[in-house]
Parts: structure tokens; C-alpha cells; sequence
């Protein structure tokens, strides 16, 4: 089935990517960004009114426009941009009848890149983790989830699918090792390849669960060459192990992603 497909943040770095994907799915793709473009919609996802506007009658909504990093504008900013921008997106769909959403969220909805001594119970690391986030980009997203919880409790049969990207790049050789494997890792070596979360993403429009599904969309293994079982034992002796880090394993769990969105990261 051919769908229309809405994506907020169309012109960034994986925007592009899921434009491209579900162009070449054979569906259309409605571009949305602040930044003008061919072929885009512009308007600033903080608008309420000019967002439900460029949304329109679509089948599917792809969230992804946020600031990425609380490191480079006001934390007011940051934070306050990215919550209201969630619930305007979740709010746009609902009142267009759009049953199904597919946001943007990430691992640091949890805490770690950005905290001051991240804090984990358990290694792998999967969905259910407790969020100890303390800055406000985090923040923002663990709140985005929490929307996306009220929303489908208020509207019955609405699907929003939480993608919990890492950082973004399009290989893992080239930033091999890059972060010191003598100096513990925030964000436990971790990241998600750009062109597998592009196809990862469409895939997830075509979800309709009725419910508000967080997925862990993180790469198979870690960015480090050192063993991810020498890693913790090294840096995060105390953290309870409850899988197997064989090899260089990712310290996070992505099996949910796997079986719903065929992941293959």
C-alpha cells in the first residue's frame, strides 16, 4: 500500500536519509523543515497551527526535527524547543486523524552522553532501564515519551513508535577507536548506523500497534576495538551484567527493534 508520509526535520542529517527511503519505497514523502528547500514545506515545528498545517491528511508522521545537543544553545532553549515541538507533532496527528507516528528519541532519554556520571543498573542496557537523565536535551526527549504515553491513552488505536537513536554516522571503521578505551564512555561506545535507521525508520510507519512501542535502535556492536566485556570490567565494574558482551557487543539491547522493525544494525 502506497502511503503519504510526513517528516518534520526533512532537510537534517537523517531527514534526508527517510525522505530518501520512503521515496524509493515507492510512497510520498511531505518535507517539512524550518530551512527552506525544493520541494519542502517550511514552517517551525514550535508553530501549533503552521505545524497541523503542513502536516495535512497524511497516512504517517515522521518527528524528527529537535535540537541534537544541549552543548551549544541556552539549555531553556534546547529543552523548550524539543517538548513543545513533540507535542505539537503528536497533536497535529491526532486532530488529522493520523494514527500512526514514528518520533525521533534517543539513548541519553535514559541519561549518559551528557551527565555528569552516568548512571547504569545493568548491562545490556534495553528499554526498560530507568531514566536518570540530567540535561536538558535528554530531558526533553524522555518528556517526548511521555507525551507519546498520554496520547495514545487519550486517543484509542493511535500507534507512536519511539525510535531511540545513538549517535548517527554512516560507518562504524572510520570512527574505530576514536573514543579512548582508557577513559570510560558516557554513552557506552555506542552508535547507530545513518542509512539502516533511514530504512529502520519507514519500516516503523507501517506499525499500527494501538499502543506507544520504545524501540532501542543501536548498532550490534560498540565503536571500540577493546572487548565489551574488558570495557565494563574496566570502567563499570559494579554495573550487574544480565546478557552476554561477547566480542564487542553493544552494551545496548536492540532484540525489540529486531523483531518489530527487522533490525539490522
Amino acid at each position: 500500500m502506497t502511503m503519504r508520509i510526513a517528516v518534520t526535520g526533512a532537510a537534517g542529517l537523517l531527514g534526508r536519509r527517510v525522505v530518501a527511503a520512503i521515496r524509493a519505497a515507492g510512497h510520498e514523502a511531505v518535507s517539512i523543515d524550518r530551512t527552506p528547500a525544493p520541494d519542502s514545506i517550511v514552517c517551525d515545528v514550535t508553530d501549533a497551527d503552521a505545524l497541523r498545517d503542513a502536516v495535512g491528511r497524511a497516512d504517517a508522521l515522521v518527528h524528527l526535527a529537535a535540537i541534537t545537543s544541549p552543548l551549544d544553545r541556552p539549555a531553556h532553549v534546547v529543552h523548550n524547543t524539543n517538548v513543545t515541538g513533540s507535542y505539537n507533532a503528536l497533536a497535529a496527528a491526532a486532530e488529522h486523524g493520523i494514527d500512526r507516528v514514528v518520533m525521533a528519541s534517543s539513548v541519553n532519554a535514559i541519561g549518559g552522553c551528557f551527565s555528569r556520571a552516568p548512571r547504569y543498573d545493568y548491562f545490556a542496557v534495553d528499554e526498560e532501564h530507568p531514566s536518570y537523565c540530567e540535561d536538558p536535551y535528554g530531558l526533553s526527549k524522555r518528556e517526548a515519551e511521555l507525551q507519546a504515553d498520554a496520547m495514545v491513552a487519550a486517543h484509542p488505536g493511535f500507534s507512536v513508535i519511539s525510535l531511540r537513536y545513538h549517535a548517527l554516522i554512516s560507518g562504524r571503521s572510520e570512527r574505530l577507536d576514536r573514543q579512548r578505551s582508557d577513559a570510560p564512555s558516557r554513552d557506552l561506545w555506542g552508535w547507530t548506523p545513518l542509512d539502516e535507521a533511514a530504512a529502520a525508520t519507514v519500516r516503523a510507519c507501517t506499525v499500527a500497534s494501538g499502543a506507544h512501542v520504545v524501540l532501542n535502535l543501536v548498532a550490534g556492536s560498540t565503536l571500540s576495538s577493546t572487548p565489551t566485556a574488558e570495557l565494563a570490567a574496566r570502567h563499570y565494574p559494579d554495573v550487574p551484567i544480565t546478557a552476554p558482551l561477547r566480542g564487542n557487543v553493544s552494551f545496548y539491547d536492540s532484540e525489540r527493534a529486531r523483531t518489530i522493525l527487522d533490525w539490522r544494525g
